[in-house]
């Protein structure tokens, strides 16, 4: 196993795509999740993103900013609707400032959330 793996669980549900991330944030770790994952919700025509992460590193300001470029180059568009939990209370800052960066560049469709319930109920929510 390399120093940067990453393991990613897709799997779908009847309302929304469930991805579970493990293991190591890096750049070139998160394009290839969200690409995958826009593949999934494209092939299931199906755009509600439930995401787990469980991943054993803050990434820096910079990384995280980032966050909006691989947004764009991975094609996650705003008929996407993402609530995502980070369950690593060493990573969950580093993870609010990616969305912080996101909410300044006016994507809205993305939310950072504490629980599992709280971000299934924002997410299945009209």
């Amino acid at each position: 196993m390399t120093e940067k793996y990453m393991d990613l669980k897709l799997e779908v549900t009847e309302k929304y795509i469930h991805l579970v991330v493990k293991g190591y944030d890096t750049y070139e770790n998160s394009l290839s999740m969200w690409k995958q994952t826009v593949t999934l919700c494209n092939k299931e025509n199906l755009f509600y993103v439930f995401g787990e992460s469980f991943r054993v590193n803050p990434v820096s300001v910079l990384e995280n900013i980032s966050t909006y470029e691989i947004f764009k180059k991975a094609k996650v568009t705003n008929k996407f609707k993402i609530a995502w939990v980070d369950h690593n209370s060493e990573t969950y800052d580093s993870t609010r400032v990616a969305e912080t960066a996101l909410i300044n560049r006016g994507i809205n469709y993305a939310r950072l959330f504490k629980t599992k319930e709280e971000a299934l109920n924002w997410l299945l929510s009209e």
